[in-house]
């Protein structure tokens, strides 16, 4: 007679025998790099496990495949790859969730174990017709680019002011220095790989290139539009014909009057950019007009973007706290969710400088590039 203990054991032993789904997993990885190494992988999924690592099957030159076996109880899967079963893959897991409506479920990845750091490389003198002027472009790679030459990026980030982004040369007082914050989530598996794009801004040109309206408070604005064009028109190829993106939509980045325009440029190009980082975002420009004006009288977004916000609350104008709180209420009306398509955070103690924005750029990166289980 079988005990209440035995008849679940039996239980869970069927279905691990009966009730699993295949996945069929495919790594590319340059044969060169391996040297005659082997890889092996490491997971949760019911013929795998994270002690000892399972030999793939190399089919062709720089590819190696596996079938792995989940459980349909769980129904999802994490592993990493291995050189050797000894050198693990850098960054996050690979995760994987069952799409219950297909037959059959296959994956494609593009490990890498030896690099750390990526590299930004600059594109020198890029012409704007729309705007009759030429500006540096300045391209940070993540670690795995120049290491794994099969993988293509799909997480594109465009971001204002790239004189300030990774170089003390460059720079106005600090440079913000995100390759190393973003060497580093990644390496930490924390967040996703991105490329990042920074586009120089135009000395005195930038206020009347970031602002979407004339302030005759400042007496200047008005071209937000010529540059974004110049963005989608000539950056976007230039950067896509160099390099090994795939982006289908893009993060837009920046801060101050770069903030407001990237605030702007998701609001009013949803076709174009999918998420936006406004940092310490210039709101107070003529009377609070991407509030009052732009808010109101451009639709939101469809489908609906992810926007994410913050100040400082130091200094003049405490970082345009309060204006910022006020934006980030109105898009709450206008149907977004705190935590989900909309991000907030207030840095208590910060000024309005480059030091404060590189200090916190961790948080948009985790928000927004957080690693996330691919549907197979």
């Amino acid at each position: 007679m079988f005990s209440l203990s035995n008849l679940v054991f039996l239980f869970f032993l069927i279905a691990s025998i009966c009730c699993t789904t295949k996945i069929h997993v495919t790594l590319y990885y340059p044969d060169n790099n391996l040297s005659g190494s082997q890889l092996y992988i490491r997971g949760n999924g019911s013929n795998i496990n994270w002690d000892q690592g399972t030999l793939m099957k190399q089919t062709e030159a720089n590819k190696w495949e596996i079938d792995l076996e989940i459980s349909d109880l769980s129904n999802e899967v994490e592993f990493k790859a291995l050189v050797d079963d000894t050198t693990w893959q850098i960054g996050a897991n690979f995760g994987l969730t069952v799409d219950s409506t297909k037959k059959t479920h296959s994956f494609v990845g593009y490990p890498w174990f030896y690099t750390t750091n990526g590299k930004y490389v600059y594109l020198r003198k890029v012409y704007s017709p729309q705007l009759k002027n030429t500006r540096d472009v300045v391209t940070y790679l993540p670690p795995s680019y120049y290491e794994n030459k099969f993988k293509r990026y799909d997480q594109v980030i465009i971001a204002c002011d790239g004189q300030n982004l990774f170089n003390k040369s460059t720079s106005f007082l600090v440079p913000w220095y995100i390759q190393n914050t973003v060497d580093e989530l990644i390496s930490e598996g924390k967040m996703e790989e991105v490329v990042v794009v920074g586009i120089d801004n135009a000395g005195e040109q930038r206020t009347v290139e970031y602002t979407y309206d004339y302030d005759p408070t400042v007496k200047d604005g008005g071209k937000a539009d010529v540059y974004l064009d110049f963005v989608e028109d000539v950056v976007l190829p230039l950067v896509n014909s160099n390099y090994r993106l795939s982006a289908k939509k893009y993060t837009t980045l920046g801060s101050s009057l770069g903030g407001i325009l990237s605030c702007y440029a998701g609001w009013t190009r949803p076709s174009v950019y999918d998420k936006s980082v406004c940092m310490s975002s210039s709101f107070w420009w003529n009377s609070e007009s991407f509030n009052t004006n732009i808010l109101v009288n451009k639709p939101a977004p469809e489908p609906l973007g992810s926007f994410y916000l913050d100040s400082g609350d130091q200094g003049d104008g405490k970082d345009d706290e309060e204006e910022t709180i006020r934006v980030r209420e109105h898009m709450k009306k206008l149907g977004y969710t705190m935590d989900q398509n909309l991000f907030y955070y207030l840095d208590k103690g910060a000024y309005h400088n480059e030091y404060y924005w590189g200090k916190r750029f961790w948080i948009p990166m985790t928000y927004l590039f957080a690693p996330s289980p691919d549907l197979v």
